[in-house]
């Protein structure tokens, strides 16, 4: 997905959440995502590790 997808997904479905749940929850909800965006950003996650684990854990 390309940024311009992505933030025109985030953009509506923020909009939803303020028309739906008010202000607050939109504040709320966009705190949310920006702390979740940083945090993507600046930690690298090794999917493969996370995937033998889940696979180790639950084939016992």
């Amino acid at each position: 997905m390309t940024p311009t997808i992505i933030g025109a997904f985030v953009g509506g479905l923020l909009g939803f959440i303020w028309f739906i749940f008010g202000f607050t929850a939109f504040l709320i909800v966009a705190l949310m995502a920006l702390i979740g965006a940083l945090i993507g950003r600046f930690v690298r996650f090794d999917t493969r590790a996370i995937r033998q684990k889940l696979a180790a854990f639950f084939s016992e």
